[in-house]
């Protein structure tokens, strides 16, 4: 008989890509089950398309003090009355969804739905590794053993496809990736630093694409005017668009933001750039080539250093 399953993913783009290794391997061993996934609106489109699941259930994400939205979510997710519950994200936040589905007095149980997370009280416990040196995929691939799902491979996004003919893009090009979190500005290597690198790489005969959102527009610009042979597409370009571009280009170098996962997942080689703001050991980027460059202050990182590695790397 089908059993009905849900995964739990809510969190940022980097680390919503890396759980698509888990994803898989609970598809696989869930053969003939129901899957539904939980997550942000943001992210339904992927789920969708990627054929894992069967249904995708989008998380409100209520605040703290909305008691109406927080009594309404678990009214929703009780009636799904879910055989089992994969958590992937294992905060305080889908912990608490935990608690809202077990039975509390004069509103009834919730039946024989097991769990699969961090919360203590489970039925399938692994221990919270979220401030050791694990990185996020491996601690996925912990939390899914326990509940018996194993062989989770790297994430395969080959279904990420899209058609960037319209992007005229040279035979031969290396991205850049300049941007990051508007709430994390530690992260960013400096705009005139990537101006420079650009030109170098321009200098050395490759094309130069800039990927980015609306927020990077301005960064983006500063790199152009350094190096006015570079091509612009912040703003111009989806996540399958991303993936499609990765896949051709020669190497990428960037910050520790979602694109950068992106296109090491996509197979392209990678040099990514950390500040003391985040940890390699936990959030690198994972890839068939990922080169991790890391100091205190990225302004201390020089453009010398970088093209070095680069050069060192992908231009013999």
């Amino acid at each position: 008989m089908s059993k009905k399953i849900a995964v739990i993913k809510l969190s940022a783009f980097g680390d919503f890509m890396l759980a698509f290794g888990q994803f898989k391997a609970i598809r696989e061993h869930h053969k003939d089950d129901h899957i539904t996934l939980i997550t942000t609106k943001s992210f339904v489109e992927m789920a969708e398309k990627s054929g894992l699941f069967d249904a995708v259930l989008v998380d409100e994400r209520p605040k703290m003090a909305n008691i109406s939205a927080w009594m309404k979510w678990r009214k929703v997710l009780r009636a799904q009355d879910f055989d089992r519950v994969y958590d992937l994200q294992n905060n305080d936040r889908t912990a608490l969804y935990f608690h809202l589905m077990k039975s509390i007095p004069f509103v009834g149980s919730t039946g024989n739905t097991q769990w699969v997370g961090t919360v203590k009280g489970c039925d399938f416990y692994t221990a919270d590794a979220r401030k050791s040196e694990i990185h996020a995929f491996e601690r996925g691939k912990q939390i899914v053993a326990a509940g018996g799902v194993d062989n989770v491979a790297y994430p395969d996004l080959s279904w990420m496809k899209s058609d960037v003919s319209i992007f005229d893009l040279p035979k031969k090009y290396a991205i850049i990736i300049p941007g990051a979190a508007p709430s994390r500005p530690l992260k960013l290597w400096p705009a005139e630093y990537y101006g420079t690198l650009a030109k170098r790489l321009s200098d050395d005969g490759l094309g130069v694409v800039i990927i980015g959102g609306p927020a990077e527009k301005e960064i983006a610009e500063k790199i152009v005017s350094s190096c006015g042979k570079t091509i612009n597409l912040v703003g111009k370009t989806n996540f399958y668009d991303i993936a499609e571009v990765a896949r051709g280009a020669q190497f990428a170098v960037g910050n520790d933001t979602g694109p950068t996962h992106l296109s090491a997942l996509s197979g392209c080689p990678v040099v990514a750039l950390f500040s003391s703001d985040s940890n390699p050991k936990r959030s690198s980027p994972i890839g068939k080539q990922v080169i991790q460059m890391q100091v205190d202050d990225l302004k201390d990182l020089s453009v010398d250093r970088v093209y070095e590695t680069v050069k060192d790397n992908f231009l013999g």
